[in-house]
């Protein structure tokens, strides 16, 4: 089956991969900062990597995962929402911008689901909870973009609202595709945050998390990969 047709069903396209490395850059962001040290950070990260590649090889595993990163998700998302309206990495977008953005994502899913209710259409999928955060951490990303990009509140605006309705809209109906734009920018963003001075949560967040969760994956598939016959991401 192709990607195009499995974007709309419950069965993920993408693969644990996107789901983990979202999960994993966002729990690095929580624990740094709150001061802890990088290296656990990075331990986790490594941790996740090798967990997801043993759900992607493990086929009876691979449903279960995405609950567990569901779970994991939801768990992250406060804190996520909490370092996006703070502007920890966007304080050159105004507060009331941030918040517009943010609740225009909510009201948006919100809506679509209770549309997709309505209409006898699944409204919740396996991979919202991982969709959400991603959204919101992909608004972390457009935000810090932003902020060191442009100062012009009416280009900040017209940016932040489309991107939070479009997010807001494809969180219900494809959270595959959330998930794999959002690993897209917080790619981007933990290698354009490596240049600048750190007030961004630094590597720890950013791109060694992102490194060394790659690295433990395919390390871990290409091991493991031969045992169990799967060749896909």
């Amino acid at each position: 089956m192709s990607i195009t047709k499995n974007l709309g069903t419950d069965e993920s396209a993408i693969g644990p991969f996107v789901n983990g490395l979202i999960t994993a850059v966002a729990f690095g962001g929580v624990v740094s900062s709150a001061g802890s040290t990088d290296s656990g950070v990075l331990m986790v990260a490594i941790g996740m990597g090798i967990a997801s590649a043993v759900f992607a090889l493990a086929d009876f595993l691979r449903r279960p995962s995405v609950l567990l990163f569901d779970g994991m998700a939801i768990l992250l998302l406060f804190p996520a929402i909490a370092s996006f309206v703070n502007g920890v990495c966007g304080n050159g977008v105004a507060t009331p911008l941030r918040w517009t953005a943010l609740a225009l994502l909510l009201a948006v899913a919100a809506l679509t689901a209770a549309a997709s209710f309505i209409t006898l259409h699944k409204p919740f999928r396996f991979g919202v909870g991982v969709a959400l955060l991603g959204a919101v951490e992909a608004l972390v990303a457009v935000t810090t973009f932003l902020t060191y990009g442009t100062t012009s509140d009416m280009v900040i605006l017209a940016v932040m609202v489309p991107t939070a309705f479009v997010l807001g809209l494809l969180v219900i109906r494809l959270p595959q595709v959330v998930t794999g734009l959002a690993a897209v920018a917080l790619g981007l963003h933990a290698v354009y945050t490596s240049t600048l001075d750190g007030t961004c949560g630094g590597n720890a967040a950013g791109l060694m998390v992102i490194l060394l969760y790659c690295g433990a994956y395919f390390a871990t598939r290409a091991v493991a990969g031969p045992f169990s016959g799967r060749r896909r991401l």
